[in-house]
């Protein structure tokens, strides 16, 4: 009995994470610009599961993208290689630290 509700369960948030996303970036959206990208970043981390916060940037657009990157952080990406920018898409804990700290190299050569 315990198995089936679980498999219910899981079955409806499937059918409800469109609408969860939509509700959230909605949410999101609202308010002055120049807050925007916090009010994301807020929105994605308290998403439940990380299938939650792909599908959220999924659904982010160039704009709001651009506004979740810190000042630099974009030209910073465009000198990293392709195998590295996927692995940290995918949360390699080890890429991210890496990718935070050669991150605030460059910005200290850049004088930023």
């Amino acid at each position: 009995m315990r198995r089936s509700f679980h498999t219910r369960l899981k079955r409806l948030e499937d059918q409800m994470q469109d609408n969860v996303v939509t509700n959230a970036l909605r949410q999101a959206r609202t308010g002055p610009s120049e807050g925007l990208g916090e009010r994301l970043l807020d929105t994605i981390c308290s998403m439940k599961t990380r299938k939650h916060q792909d599908a959220m940037l999924d659904a982010l657009g160039e704009h709001e993208l651009a506004a979740l990157m810190r000042p630099g952080e974009a030209a910073y990406m465009d000198t990293l290689p392709a195998a590295e920018l996927l692995a940290l898409a995918e949360g390699d804990p080890e890429v991210q630290r890496r990718f935070k700290m050669g991150y605030r190299r460059w910005r200290k050569a850049q004088g930023l």
